[in-house]
C-alpha cells in the first residue's frame, strides 16, 4: 500500500488499469466493454483530478501503453493485459468505435446487424451485414466537420447514400454560397468512398474550377474532355482531358454554372451511358467511369439546363455561416485559433470582446473567410509579439480593423441566442493552444448548454459526485445539500419549453433581488387579512409589498427614510385599511426583526386599498425609451413579470432609427395609452430626453421625463405608479430617491451569510459599504451583460470604475450608488456605439466647452484609458453627455 502511494500518478494510473483487468473472467468478447475504465471512475478511485487523469491517460496512450475507445463514456484498457487476454498483437491504439475494437479482437464475432436510417431523400441501400458496420464505422470521417450532429446532420446522410447507392454511387450537386465549405465537404465524400472500398484506394480525385475558364468556353470545354488535332487554333496535336484523367474517380467540378449550355450538353452522354467525345471530334467515343460531384453558388434550377439537373439526383444544401447554430460559429472560431497556434508554436490568448465579435459580425464570405479573417488577426497580434517584445500573444478589441465592426448590432434573436449559449461576461479571455486536450477544451469553458450531454451524463455525474462526497466524510445533510444544488443548476441550465408562468416562477425572479424571508413573510401576513377585509389575494400587491419592504430595511440601515408629505394619506378615509396595516406593520417587525417607521403603515394601508381596489385603477403609465435594439423592451418586460401588470410600455430606438420616428413612435403610443393621471418616460440619454415636451404639445397629456434609466429604476417607477394617490411630479421623486435600494437586502444577506453573521441582526453599514457593484457584482455584471451586445462587462467594468474613482477625486463628488449606475450603463453603451461607429449629437456643444473648459481637459485626461484600450476616439459630443451626468453632483 505504500508503494502505491509513492507512485507518479501516470504510474497509479496504468497499474489501475492492468489490474482491473487481470482479474476478471471474460466468457465472451463483447463483455470486454464492462471491464474499461473511464476518466471519471478512475478519478473516483485514485482522488486524481479528472483534468489530471486525462492528461495522463492521453500521454500513456502516446506511448502505446493504453487503448482508447471512443464513445460515451471514453474506454480505456491495458494494451498489454488485452493482448494477452484474446493472443493478439495490437499495432492501433485508438477506435473510433466499439464495432472496430471488436473485430480486432476476434475477426469471427457476431455483430449486430445495425439498423436502416432513413435518408432526406433517399433510403439507405440494403448491405450485406459486414459492409454496413463498415458504412457506419467510417462515417467517423466526417466528424471533422463541425456540425456532424446537427445543421449537417442530414446532408451526410445524403452523401452517405450517393456514395453507396450500386452499383456506381449517385452523381451529386452541392448548392450553397461561396465560402461554406462545398469543396470540403466533397473531399471528405471521396475519401469516405475509398474507406469503404467504393472507390479503389488510388482512385484519383480531381479538382477542377469552372469559373477559371469561363471566359473561353472552347479552352474549358478542351480542359475536361480534351481535344483532337485541329480542334481549334493551335490544337496542333491529340490531348486527353480530366474527364481521363478521373476514370476510376471523382471528377468534382466548381461554379459549374459558369459551364456553357453546350458544355453541359456535353456531360449527358457521360452520365447516362459511360462514354464521351473530345472537342473537335465526332465519331470517336471515349469510355469512362467517373462519378461527378458538381459545385455551384447559385441555385440549380436556374442557373442550369433542366435537362442537365434531371440527371443528378442527389441535391445537397450546404447552409450558410449566418443560418447555422451559433454554437457551430464558436466551434469553427475555436478549431481556427486552435489551428493558428499550431502554425505559430505558441498559445494565442483572445478577448472574450473579440470572440463576440467574431460571434456577431456580418462574415459575407462564410467559413472561409472567417478563417481568413482569423488568420489575419493572428498575423497581425504575432507581429506585435515580435516588435514590441511581448511575453504573450494577445488579441484584443482595440487591434481589430473597421470592417469588422460595420453592422455589429445584429438581429435581437441573434444576441438572445448568444446570452443563452454562451458564458462569456464571466471571464476576460480564452488561451488557445496545440497542446490543448479534451477535458480542457475552451469550449467548454464558456458553453452554457451543451446539445451532446445526456441525462445518462447527468445522473452519472451525480452518481460520480455522491461517491466524492463520501469519501471525504461530508455528512449527509452537507451531500444532500450539495447535490440539489447540482441538481438546480442542471435544470437552470436546461429548462423546459413551453411552461405557463405560475407564481413560483414570478417567486424565483424575485428571490434573485429579495431575500426570500421577505416574500414568504409578506404572503403569509397578507392571507391572514385577506378574510377580515374581504378581498382576494393579488399576487402583484404581494410582490408590490415585499419590494416596498425590501427597499424599506435598505433606508433603514442607511438612514435614508425622509418620508414625502404629500404622499401620505389621510388615515380617516381608510379606517378600516389603516387599522389593518397597523397589524401587518407590527407582524413584520416581529417576524423581520425589524422597527418600522410609523408612516410606513399609510403606505401600507395604500396597497391594501389597492388591493380592494385594483380593477378600477387608473395608473400613471411609465415608457420606457432607449437607444438600441430591444434593451427597453428588455427592462420594460423584468417589471411587468415581477409586479403581473403590463402598464409598463417600452420603445425600442435602434441605431438605424432615426429621431423622428421614433418620436412619432412615442406620440402615437401615448395616445393610444391615453392616461388621465399623465405619463413617466424613463430614457437612456440624447435626443430622447427632449421628447416630454413635444409629446405634451401634441397629445395634450402630461409628461415627464428621467434620464438615465436603469431596470431597478423601472421597477421602482412601476410599483410606486400604482399608488392610488400617487401624482406624475411625486413619482419622479420617489423613483429618483428610492430606486437604488432595489435588491440591496439580497446582496447584504448574502455577504452575511458568507461571513457568518446572523441573518436578522440589524447591523448599521455605511451608504459606500452598500455599493451594488461591490456587494452584488456577479448580479450587476450579469444585468450588465443583458442590455450590451459584445462588450465584455467585466473588464469595462474595471477599467470604468478607475476612470469613475478619479473622477469623484477630480471633481471632489461624494460617492453616490445613483450616480454610479448612471455612470457604468451609460459608459458601457457609448463605447460599444463608438466602436460600431454610432456617434451621438450634442446641441451647443461649442458653449458647454466654452463654460466648461477646465472640466473638458479633466475628464478627457481620464478617458486616455478607455480609449487605448478599446481602440476607439470619444468625440467631444459624448463628453458633454457624461459632464451633463455629471453636473448635477459637483455643482
Amino acid at each position: 500500500m505504500h508503494y502505491e502511494k509513492n507512485l507518479k500518478r501516470k504510474d497509479r494510473i496504468y497499474q489501475l488499469l492492468n489490474k482491473n483487468l487481470e482479474k476478471q473472467e471474460i466468457q465472451e468478447t463483447a463483455q470486454i466493454f464492462n471491464y474499461g475504465l473511464h476518466a471519471g471512475k478512475i478519478s473516483t478511485e485514485l482522488h486524481i483530478d479528472r483534468s489530471n487523469v486525462s492528461r495522463e491517460l492521453n500521454q500513456l496512450v502516446k506511448e502505446t501503453s493504453v487503448i482508447k475507445i471512443s464513445g460515451k463514456p471514453v474506454l480505456y484498457f491495458s494494451r498489454k493485459v488485452i493482448e494477452c487476454l484474446f493472443h493478439v498483437k495490437i499495432s492501433q491504439y485508438v477506435f473510433y468505435s466499439k464495432t472496430l475494437f471488436l473485430q480486432i479482437l476476434d475477426p469471427h464475432v457476431d455483430i449486430v446487424t445495425l439498423s436502416e436510417t432513413k435518408q432526406n431523400r433517399y433510403s439507405m441501400p440494403s448491405l450485406p451485414k459486414k459492409d454496413k458496420i463498415a458504412t457506419e464505422s467510417f462515417k467517423k470521417i466526417f466528424d471533422t466537420l463541425i456540425g456532424t450532429d446537427s445543421s449537417l446532420k442530414n446532408q451526410i446522410k445524403q452523401a452517405i447514400a450517393a456514395i453507396i447507392y450500386p452499383p456506381n454511387g449517385l452523381h451529386t450537386f452541392l448548392m450553397g454560397p461561396t465560402g461554406v465549405g462545398k469543396t470540403t465537404f466533397a473531399e471528405l465524400m471521396y475519401r469516405y468512398a475509398v474507406a469503404i472500398e467504393k472507390l479503389r484506394s488510388d482512385a484519383p480525385y480531381i479538382i477542377f474550377n469552372c469559373a477559371d475558364y469561363a471566359g473561353n468556353s472552347q479552352l474549358l470545354l478542351s480542359y475536361l474532355f480534351g481535344h483532337v488535332k485541329g480542334a481549334f487554333t493551335g490544337a496542333d496535336k491529340e490531348k486527353p482531358g480530366l474527364i481521363d484523367a478521373a476514370d476510376g474517380g471523382i471528377l468534382f467540378l466548381d461554379e459549374v454554372h459558369r459551364l456553357s449550355p453546350e458544355g453541359q450538353e456535353m456531360l449527358f452522354s457521360l452520365m447516362d451511358r459511360g462514354i464521351f467525345r473530345r472537342l473537335g471530334e465526332s465519331d470517336n467515343l471515349h469510355k469512362a467511369n467517373v462519378r461527378l460531384i458538381l459545385a455551384t453558388t447559385e441555385n440549380p434550377e436556374k442557373a442550369v439546363l433542366t435537362t442537365f439537373l434531371r440527371r443528378i439526383p442527389c441535391v445537397i444544401k450546404i447552409p450558410s455561416l449566418s443560418e447555422r447554430p451559433m454554437k457551430e460559429r464558436m466551434q469553427l472560431i475555436c478549431a481556427f485559433f486552435i489551428e493558428e497556434s499550431k502554425k505559430i508554436k505558441l498559445p494565442v490568448t483572445v478577448s472574450t470582446e473579440v470572440l463576440k465579435l467574431f460571434l456577431l459580425y456580418d462574415c459575407k464570405g462564410n467559413i472561409g473567410q472567417l478563417r481568413n479573417d482569423i488568420q489575419i488577426t493572428c498575423a497581425n497580434a504575432f507581429v506585435d509579439y515580435l516588435t514590441e517584445n511581448k511575453d504573450t500573444i494577445y488579441i484584443k478589441l482595440s487591434q481589430m480593423a473597421n470592417r469588422f465592426t460595420e453592422g455589429l448590432f445584429i438581429m435581437d434573436q441573434k444576441r438572445e441566442e448568444l446570452v443563452q449559449s454562451f458564458d462569456l461576461n464571466s471571464i476576460v479571455d480564452l488561451t488557445f493552444s496545440a497542446e490543448t486536450i479534451e477535458d480542457e477544451d475552451p469550449l467548454k469553458k464558456i458553453i452554457f448548454h451543451d446539445d451532446y450531454k445526456t441525462e445518462e451524463d447527468f445522473y452519472e455525474s451525480i452518481l460520480h459526485n455522491s461517491r466524492k462526497y463520501f469519501d471525504e466524510g461530508k455528512s449527509i445533510a452537507e451531500i444532500k445539500n450539495n447535490i440539489n444544488l447540482q441538481v438546480v443548476e442542471y435544470f437552470n441550465k436546461f429548462p423546459p419549453q413551453k411552461i405557463n408562468k405560475t407564481n413560483n416562477e414570478h417567486d424565483s425572479m424575485l428571490y434573485k433581488i429579495i431575500q426570500e424571508e421577505v416574500i414568504n413573510v409578506v404572503r403569509e401576513i397578507l392571507a391572514e387579512v385577506a378574510a377580515d377585509l374581504n378581498i382576494c389575494i393579488d399576487s402583484r400587491i404581494i410582490y408590490s409589498l415585499a419590494l416596498h419592504i425590501e427597499t424599506l430595511m435598505e433606508r433603514l440601515k442607511t438612514g435614508v427614510h425622509v418620508y414625502n408629505s404629500s404622499l401620505l394619506m389621510n388615515q380617516t378615509h381608510l379606517t378600516d385599511e389603516y387599522e389593518m396595516s397597523l397589524r401587518i406593520k407590527n407582524k413584520l417587525e416581529k417576524k423581520l426583526h425589524i422597527k418600522i417607521p410609523n408612516e410606513e403603515a399609510d403606505f401600507i394601508a395604500m396597497f391594501l386599498y389597492a388591493l380592494k381596489n385594483s380593477e378600477h385603477q387608473n395608473y400613471i403609465s411609465v415608457i420606457v425609451m432607449t437607444h438600441g435594439n430591444s434593451t427597453a423592451s428588455s427592462m420594460a418586460s423584468v417589471a411587468n413579470e415581477l409586479l403581473q401588470t403590463d402598464h409598463i410600455k417600452a420603445i425600442d430606438m435602434p441605431l438605424k432609427k432615426t429621431v423622428n420616428d421614433t418620436l412619432q413612435n412615442a406620440i402615437e403610443l401615448v395616445r393610444d395609452i391615453s392616461p388621465q393621471k399623465g405619463v413617466l418616460l424613463l430614457v437612456d440619454m440624447g435626443s430622447l430626453a427632449t421628447f416630454s415636451e413635444s409629446i405634451t404639445k401634441e397629445t395634450g397629456i402630461l409628461t415627464d421625463t428621467i434620464k438615465m434609466v436603469s431596470t431597478p429604476m423601472v421597477i421602482e417607477a412601476a410599483r410606486k405608479s400604482m399608488m392610488p394617490n400617487m401624482t406624475l411630479e411625486l413619482l419622479v421623486e420617489e423613483v429618483e430617491k428610492t430606486s437604488i435600494f432595489i435588491g440591496q437586502s439580497m446582496s447584504i444577506s448574502a455577504n452575511k451569510r458568507n461571513s457568518g453573521i446572523g441573518a436578522n441582526k440589524n447591523i448599521a453599514t455605511s451608504a459606500t459599504e452598500l455599493d451594488y457593484f461591490d456587494h452584488d457584482h456577479d448580479k450587476m455584471m450579469t444585468l450588465l451583460g443583458r442590455v450590451l451586445t459584445f462588450l465584455n462587462p467585466v473588464k469595462a467594468y474595471d477599467l470604468l470604475n478607475q476612470v469613475y474613482t478619479a473622477l469623484l477625486k477630480q471633481l471632489e463628488i461624494a460617492p453616490d450608488r445613483g450616480l454610479k449606475i448612471k455612470f457604468m450603463f451609460h459608459n458601457m453603451g457609448m463605447i460599444e456605439r463608438l466602436i460600431s461607429k454610432e456617434i451621438f449629437e450634442y446641441t451647443k456643444l461649442k458653449d458647454l466647452k466654452k463654460r466648461k473648459k477646465s472640466i473638458f481637459i479633466t475628464i478627457k485626461t481620464e478617458y486616455k484609458i478607455i480609449e487605448n484600450a478599446f481602440g476607439i476616439h470619444i468625440p467631444d459630443s459624448e463628453f458633454a453627455y457624461i459632464i451633463e451626468m455629471l453636473s448635477p453632483y459637483y455643482e
